[in-house]
Formats: C-alpha cells, sequence, structure tokens
C-alpha cells in the first residue's frame, strides 16, 4: 500500500486510461506487484477502481496524476491523500460481460456521424488490452483522431 496526493494530469494524458507517479513511486509500486521496474505499468486498486499505473518523470513526489474522469469513476478527492494499492481481482471467473458506450461528438462541424461498430470495438481492444475493468468503470477513448 502506497499513499500518494491525487493531483490533475496534463489532457493530453487522459486518454490513456492510465494514472501517473513518479519513478521512484513506480519502482516501490512494482516492487511490491512483485513485478520488474522495467515493466511499462502495473494494475493497482485506487478507491475501488481498476487503473493501470505507469511512471512519469515530470510527475511530482508522492503524487497521483489522475484526470477528472477517474476522479469522477472511483470518487477519488483531487489534492488529498489516496491509497494505491495492487489489484487483485476477485477469485474464480474474471472476464469483461459487457459494455456501454456513451459516444459524445467533439467535432468542431455539425453533420452526420457515422461510427462503424466493428473498427471502434477493435481500437478499443488494441488500446486497452492488458487494462481491466470494474463495474461502473468509465474511460475517455479518442477514436479516429476526433
Amino acid at each position: 500500500m502506497v499513499r500518494l496526493k491525487s493531483s490533475k494530469m496534463p489532457a493530453e494524458l487522459a486518454y490513456t486510461n492510465a494514472m501517473f507517479v513518479s519513478p521512484d513511486e513506480y519502482s516501490l509500486i512494482a516492487n511490491i506487484a512483485g513485478v520488474p521496474p522495467e515493466e511499462p505499468q502495473v494494475l493497482c486498486d485506487v478507491n475501488g477502481g481498476a487503473f493501470m499505473v505507469r511512471s512519469n518523470p515530470e510527475v511530482d513526489p508522492k503524487t497521483i496524476w489522475t484526470s477528472q474522469l477517474q476522479r469522477n469513476s472511483a470518487s477519488i478527492p483531487l489534492n488529498r491523500e489516496v491509497v494505491v494499492e495492487i489489484f487483485a481481482p476477485p477469485a474464480g471467473a474474471f472476464a469483461l460481460s459487457a459494455v456501454t458506450f456513451e459516444i459524445q461528438d467533439t467535432r468542431k462541424a455539425g453533420g452526420m456521424l457515422e461510427i462503424d461498430a466493428a473498427e471502434i470495438q477493435k481500437h478499443v481492444k488494441d488500446t486497452f488490452l492488458h487494462h481491466c475493468f470494474v463495474p461502473k468503470h468509465r474511460l475517455a477513448v479518442r477514436w479516429g483522431g476526433r
């Protein structure tokens, strides 16, 4: 268990669905998880939400960068201490059974937007292959550069 202060992450990192810590904190978390610090990410439990935690040299010590969507999804207070633990999946079968998509069109121009379900499904699978999601987990996906 590691106690860190939740802080805003830069907007460009919000689409990763990962949280970010300093290299020193990441080494400590990786050590607790029993994985080599060279691993790019560790699956952690932060306030009951399952999130990938990654190292970023720009993060201040004793801090964890979180996105607004992550904070809302797992009720993580901003600028407050949170407990970061290694995620332990429940015993028995543990598989994703359903996903609900809410699509927000962020284009400046209006008009019809066609979405190819197979294309977006492949993008989500490729982007979040090793991620873990828990009930009511929300994430942002940048798709098609829009």
